[in-house]
């Protein structure tokens, strides 16, 4: 072959292999200014949209929580409530056991449920009214002697659950089970409810303690009849899990997740001087990435 032609051969494939890496690579340059263009301008609003959808469903739970001490929050899962009518559970269920006496408090409490054709509701206890005060009357010759029955009651069989706090369980559990609430807010939620759980059936806890003080305290009928429950209440309340740290830290992440000094009106309006163009320029930066991140 003539060198003259087959040196033009290698020149012309040196030629378009050139041509085609340079045309591949203007292509990914173009892809990429596509995509980093789509990502300021189509992406944005999206991202815009779910970043206003979420800060709805953390708002909500914002709200259930906001400004509540431990006795409010005690109020809404009504833990409170529940522990007041437990506690004269654990009086009742002693008289009959020890002392042999039957009360009225099955019927006082059956006159605070929800009508019977509300049976679902009404198996959860519902309890709306704590001014219950019991009546017992001896049923068995042998109460005269209870000491024989003292060693047969333990503990309170069963704990009533308000439907209020069943009720708020639920809220919050659908609350943070919505996919666009971060999971730091879900766990923590999470341990909120652990807690009014704990702290419903920690009356059981209680009557388990406080059987050896019963005899002592109610040894006849008479004695039981003119009993109180607020020294068990305050056993109850001295012992529980505190409500409020686990509600706090739930509203911390919340405003560490916004960040709302950044965010907010608060460093838009300092007070006694007015922001820099550096500082409005770093906050309209660091929302940017919030929302495109």
């Amino acid at each position: 072959m003539n060198p003259s032609i087959a040196s033009e051969a290698t020149v012309l494939e040196i030629v378009s292999t050139g041509v085609q890496i340079a045309f591949w690579c203007l292509v990914g340059t173009l892809s990429l200014l596509t995509y980093l263009h789509a990502k300021r301008t189509v992406f944005q609003p999206l991202k815009t949209e779910v970043f206003k959808l979420q800060l709805t469903s953390l708002t909500r739970i914002s709200e259930e929580l906001h400004g509540k001490g431990e006795w409010e929050l005690l109020q809404n899962f009504d833990l409170d409530n529940a522990t007041h009518v437990n506690s004269w559970r654990i009086l009742d269920q002693y008289a009959r056991v020890v002392l042999r006496a039957e009360s009225d408090l099955d019927v006082q409490l059956n006159a605070l449920h929800l009508p019977d054709d509300d049976t679902s509701r009404k198996a959860n206890g519902l309890i709306r009214d704590t001014q219950i005060k019991p009546n017992w009357k001896p049923f068995d010759a042998s109460a005269t002697h209870p000491e024989s029955h003292r060693a047969q009651f333990t503990e309170m069989s069963g704990v009533l659950i308000p439907s209020q706090h069943s009720e708020f369980i639920m809220k919050l559990e659908a609350l943070s089970a919505d996919p666009l609430v971060p999971s730091a807010v879900t766990e923590s939620l999470a341990e909120l409810v652990r807690r009014a759980r704990v702290n419903l059936v920690h009356i059981r806890e209680v009557s388990r303690e406080i059987a050896p003080e019963l005899h002592d305290k109610y040894p006849t009928v008479e004695h039981i009849n003119s009993a109180t429950v607020s020294w068990i209440h305050n056993r109850w309340n001295s012992s529980r899990e505190e409500m409020q740290p686990a509600a706090e830290k739930v509203l911390s992440i919340i405003r560490q997740y916004y960040e709302p000094d950044l965010i907010g009106f608060a460093n838009r309006r300092k007070i006694g001087r007015t922001r820099s163009r550096g500082e409005r320029a770093a906050d309209r930066k660091s929302r940017r990435k919030r929302v495109s991140g």
